[in-house]
């Protein structure tokens, strides 16, 4: 239904009783995401970005740097997700663990492991823990790529940075060792 959220956008953009918002924004970005519509959920954080020039309210915030990131997941452009990552956050806004989440789940889709892994630490550097599940996939990956090492370092890293320890994490390790 991603034109009919562009439709509706549209109709939002021309109504004198409502203007757009980072929440409208950014519920276009994602609806964009959930079809895989990168570019134009890149066009859509342009515009953004614009509209943010002369009404502060339309900044982008992590909620819509998480949708970008979706999108490009889902177009199959991980590098288009690192860039967006990269340009956000050099512009002063903080990613958060939803955001790096989104990181690294794209990185390790794409089989991208140390992109994936480099996500991992900066999550842990917040302080912040991923989910088990997400942590399972990425020593799967390290498992299924030979790495050992890679995956040792990481099962250790989420033990220190306090991540919830469920079986299903264990076990990769345990089987793939």
């Amino acid at each position: 239904m991603w034109q009919k959220a562009l439709e509706v956008f549209d109709q939002l953009k021309r109504s004198s009783a409502v203007k757009p918002n980072v929440f409208s924004y950014s519920a276009l970005v994602f609806a964009l995401a959930g079809s895989g519509r990168w570019q134009e959920s890149i066009d859509v954080y342009r515009e953004m970005k614009q509209a943010a020039e002369q009404d502060p309210d339309c900044l982008p915030n992590s909620i819509t740097l998480s949708g970008l990131i979706s999108a490009c997941e889902r177009g199959n452009r991980t590098d288009k997700a690192v860039e967006m990552f990269e340009e956000l956050t050099s512009s002063g806004l903080e990613a958060d663990a939803i955001t790096y989440s989104s990181m690294i789940a794209a990185c390790e889709r794409a089989g991208n492991l140390d992109k994936a892994l480099h996500f991992l630490d900066a999550l842990h550097a917040t302080g912040d823990v991923a989910a088990p599940e997400l942590y399972a996939r990425v020593l799967d990956q390290c498992a299924r790529k030979g790495r050992w090492q890679a995956a040792l370092d990481l099962f250790l890293s989420m033990q220190m940075a306090g991540a919830e320890r469920r079986v299903c994490a264990v076990s990769v390790a345990s089987v793939h060792f």
